[in-house]
């Protein structure tokens, strides 16, 4: 499907629940328009689910799927930083522990050595 974007915008304004559905389906198609890189897409989900929070599953399954369209753990840590400002300090606080464990840092290991 081919939008532009003050279509797209329009259409979400008006609630048309379909034209999303469709919009998704075709992200990473050849018609798709998608202008997010792998990267950017990952980090965009990220950003949201630090926002939302969610199982440690989601978690797992988002940074997962981050790592492996080439972010870093140092990004991820990083973009958590940076959303603070956004979704607050005890939002960032209290998703800490499911950053790292999503990323493999072992927290009660590093909670024990201090």
């Amino acid at each position: 499907m081919k939008a532009d974007r003050e279509e797209i915008l329009r259409r979400l304004t008006l609630g048309d629940v379909t034209f999303l559905d469709a919009l998704i389906s075709d992200r990473g198609s050849l018609s798709g328009c998608a202008c997010l890189d792998p990267v950017g897409e990952s980090l965009a989900k990220l950003g949201a689910l630090i926002g939302t929070d969610g199982s440690d599953l989601t978690w797992h399954q988002t940074v997962a799927a981050a790592l492996d369209a080439g972010v870093t753990p140092d990004e991820v840590v990083d973009a958590l930083v940076a959303l603070a400002p956004s979704v607050g300090r005890t939002r960032v606080i209290a998703v800490a522990p499911k950053v790292a464990l999503a990323i493999g840092f072992d927290v009660a290991s590093a909670l024990e050595a201090r």
